[in-house]
């Protein structure tokens, strides 16, 4: 969510609280305190806005905007148990969460420091046969927005995002890697050891970026631009097009038979060895293209006909729990690459065959189908995609 939906929110919020009526002060509250806040520590240099909220038992949110550059605030805030402080500072692609729960004392001053992580992403699609990265902010597609290659055209083919909220490309290309600070910069180009990739997955606490060109598996550095990347020794059976960094560190692969059947893996990275699959054998019903660890789960896409177009979910030892195929009444066409992999949503790039009017988007919030939203349709225009078709995998 960017800053300004934040805004609106906390607006309906408040008209909520006052609507509400009066809330219990506890005891020893009266009057305000001083904090005194550090701000924005170690944030990238394109920030474009800086949001602080302010919230607690018995007060009314205050919500402010403080110019890009600001280092610290001090404010006036009612005094009171459990005051939270939030900060959002927000690029034009991301977004970046401090946050922190102090008790105030009428009258002290409380210095409070907040140190942001990445929280949020705009939905960043790779729009590979348009040659395209496009950005938008909601699945009504607002802020449409366009990135094209500089001097050459883009083939990117996956998207993930670094700790200090960079947008990195695997790109199916000579130049395959690369990233943009956000979605109005020029690409900059990461030298490693191998071209033509399919996918990548960053492990942002590591700082460490695993890429794949669909045989050959790597990692590289991200703190050491000369390192062209390690090979890692991985078995698989047909051709690893998705990638997925789990909470322990651990890596999880989509490895896709091109319809003869895959697997999903969970590896270890150190260790370079498998530490768990599935399915137990081979089966075309069970062909997985991407892979994504949200909430505790891993989610996996599942395209071909041979088997059934389908999002499934496992736990985090691939343990399988249940699948979904979309609506009865709009069925997936084809669901391929998760993107907007920090949102509250999942969200795929949700594709059919060649010469088939079906590259749409499609996000929901539960494998229920709650909340299910479509948006787009097959072209190169606002509002259009022309994703990866069927031959290409």
């Amino acid at each position: 969510m960017n800053t300004k939906h934040w805004i609106a929110f906390l607006a309906l919020l408040c008209g909520a609280l006052l609507a509400a009526g009066c809330y219990y002060m506890p005891s020893g509250a009266q009057g305000s305190a001083r904090a005194s806040l550090a701000l924005a520590k170690g944030l990238p240099a394109n920030v474009s806005s800086i949001a602080l909220i302010v919230s607690g038992p018995g007060m009314k949110t205050m919500a402010n905007e403080y110019p890009v550059g600001t280092s610290s605030v001090s404010l006036e805030v009612p005094a009171g148990r459990a005051r939270t402080f939030t900060l959002l500072p927000s690029t034009a692609s991301v977004t970046f969460k401090g946050e922190a729960t102090v008790d105030l004392v009428a009258g002290e001053t409380k210095e409070i420091t907040l140190s942001p992580v990445l929280s949020d992403t705009q939905i960043i699609v790779p729009d590979y046969l348009n040659n395209r990265l496009v950005q938008i902010s909601d699945m009504l597609g607002t802020g449409w927005t366009v990135k094209t290659g500089a001097a050459s055209a883009l083939y990117p083919y996956d998207v993930d995002f670094d700790s200090q909220g960079r947008i990195f490309v695997a790109d199916y290309s000579t130049t395959p890697l690369y990233y943009l600070d956000d979605i109005t910069t020029n690409p900059v180009s990461v030298s490693i050891a191998t071209t033509y990739l399919y996918a990548l997955a960053i492990d942002r606490p590591a700082n460490l970026v695993y890429f794949t060109n669909g045989t050959l598996l790597y990692r590289k550095d991200l703190g050491d631009p000369g390192d062209p990347g390690t090979q890692l020794s991985i078995p698989i059976t047909g051709r690893i097009m998705g990638l997925a960094v789990g909470p322990d560190g651990s890596l999880y692969l989509a490895d896709y038979g091109s319809g003869f059947g895959g697997f999903l893996l969970k590896y270890d990275p150190v260790g370079q060895n498998v530490l768990a699959s599935y399915p137990p054998t081979v089966s075309s019903y069970w062909d997985p293209w991407d892979v994504s660890v949200q909430g505790g789960y891993v989610y996996s896409t599942h395209v071909l006909d041979l088997g059934v177009k389908k999002v499934a979910r496992s736990g985090l030892d691939l343990n399988f729990i249940d699948e979904f195929t979309g609506p009865g009444s709009d069925p997936f066409y084809g669901p391929r690459r998760f993107v907007a992999i920090l949102s509250r949503k999942l969200t795929v790039i949700d594709e059919g065959y060649t010469g088939v009017d079906s590259n749409r988007l499609a996000a929901f919030s539960d494998m229920a189908g709650s909340g299910w939203t479509t948006y787009g349709a097959t072209g190169s225009s606002t509002g259009q995609f022309n994703f990866y078709s069927y031959y290409s995998c």
